[in-house]
């Protein structure tokens, strides 16, 4: 798929104003499980694929660090100009390649952003800078989702589909 349109200033302006919020239940159902799965306190938590930062701001108030990550320069400068919390920071990046150390989070989120993944490169990334116990918290809008990744596809899957969240 091609991304370039999410380099564009425009473009990132307007999915700033009327892209949807984060739905609080999803919020609450990924702290949640974090707390049952790892319990707190929760240093770091990664949103990748950020976008304007519309993720990443919720999870502020349950972790002491956040970072967005993004390919987008226009994306991420939009999501700097709506973020009033101190403990999120911004890093342009893209997320097969994120500038962090290894087993150095306890949660990597990506909100309506994964199909735009090279899925072979971001789950590899992904355990490498999760902590033991961390989570991956993947959502979008569609209910009917699959994960194609190496012989784990139908299991992926399986965990994806355990849980849906109704935004109503």
């Amino acid at each position: 798929m091609d991304t370039e349109v999410f380099k564009d200033e425009e473009f990132s302006k307007v999915y700033q104003e009327k892209m949807f919020p984060l739905s609080k239940k999803v919020t609450n159902l990924i702290i949640g499980f974090l707390e049952d799965k790892k319990g707190r306190p929760f240093d770091l938590a990664v949103d990748a694929g950020c976008g304007t930062g519309r993720s990443t701001r919720p999870l502020a108030e349950h972790f002491c660090k956040v970072i967005g990550i993004d390919i987008s320069e226009s994306q991420i400068n939009e999501a700097k100009r709506f973020t009033p919390q101190e403990n999120i920071t911004y890093q342009v990046s893209p997320v097969e390649k994120m500038p962090l150390e290894d087993a150095s989070v306890d949660l990597v989120n990506s909100n309506a952003a994964a199909h735009w993944f090279p899925i072979d490169q971001f789950i590899p990334e992904v355990t490498r800078v999760l902590k033991n116990r961390g989570c991956l918290a993947l959502h979008c809008l569609y209910p009917k989702f699959t994960i194609q990744y190496k012989n784990c596809s139908g299991t992926l899957t399986n965990i994806f589909n355990e849980v849906r969240v109704d935004f109503v």
